[in-house]
């Protein structure tokens, strides 16, 4: 699975240089519980991994936003239903707090994830397996394109904004 390294790699990147993890790296442990493939009947040979990580800061000397911010940055872009409502927030994300009598605490954090799996054959026997690439968010696809202002279907125009009546003709 990709996801939990690469969350390590983002958490690391934004907390190591207040939190040392890079130079004990055993402060931040990633565990995958409940790992089962969901599948579907459609097309193709593919099926998507659906399982909780579950990560545990020891011994954390800062705030829990100091953590919040940069999981919200990575799910936002690698498992942004978590993101989509509160309900889904409340199911996706929990987050447990152990503190200590020396301003340290450790933070417990459950996240359920996902990642799509394709396999194929191989000419000769076997497969070719891969994660399938995770798409880009809707929200955040293109953050810097023109504003919508005409859309086009098969070269007809099919909407245009009346705000800007000139705009994207």
């Amino acid at each position: 699975m990709k996801k939990p390294n690469s969350l390590r790699a983002a958490l690391k990147a934004a907390l190591d240089p207040r939190h040392a993890l890079a130079t004990d790296p055993d402060n931040l442990q990633l565990v995958i519980t409940e790992l089962h493939p969901a599948c579907s009947a459609a097309p193709g040979r593919s099926f998507e991994n659906r399982y909780k990580l579950e990560l545990t800061f020891l011994g954390f000397a800062g705030d829990v936003l100091e953590i919040q911010i940069p999981l919200m940055v990575w799910l936002e872009r690698w498992q942004s239903e978590l993101l989509a409502s509160p309900e889904a927030s409340a199911a996706g994300i929990q987050i447990t707090a152990i503190p200590h009598t020396d301003d340290t605490s450790d933070i417990m954090i459950v996240l359920k994830l996902s990642e799509r799996v394709a396999f194929r054959p191989r000419p000769g026997g076997g497969y070719d397996v891969a994660y399938a690439e995770e798409p880009m968010p809707f929200a955040l696809d293109d953050v810097d394109a023109e504003p919508l202002h005409a859309v086009y279907l098969d070269g007809a125009q099919i909407l245009h904004c009346e705000a800007h009546p000139a705009a994207g003709v």
